[in-house]
């Protein structure tokens, strides 16, 4: 997931992470401060200091199936024969 930095200091802030290091940087000269984080538990960690970090790219969530509609029940109409016989 691409996380952004959003206090942005020169020359990036590096965040050391059960010995990863992270560097949130910009991308082009006047870019964001964006890393790219796979690990999911140091997501978490980060989109747990909201003043700090945000998501770039929202996290994939599939939509749940919507179930459909149930067909409505009719009532079976009676067949000719069984109304002549009645």
């Amino acid at each position: 997931m691409l996380i952004r930095c959003t206090i942005e200091r020169n020359g990036g802030t590096e965040v050391k992470m059960d010995g990863k290091t992270y560097l949130f940087a910009p991308k082009d000269s006047n870019g964001p401060h964006v890393c790219e984080v796979s690990e999911v538990a140091h997501v978490s960690r980060f989109m747990a200091i909201p003043e700090s970090f945000e998501p770039v790219t929202p996290p994939k969530v599939t939509p749940p199936k919507v179930a459909e509609k149930p067909k409505p029940v009719t009532k079976a109409k009676k067949s000719v024969a069984a109304k002549k016989t009645a």
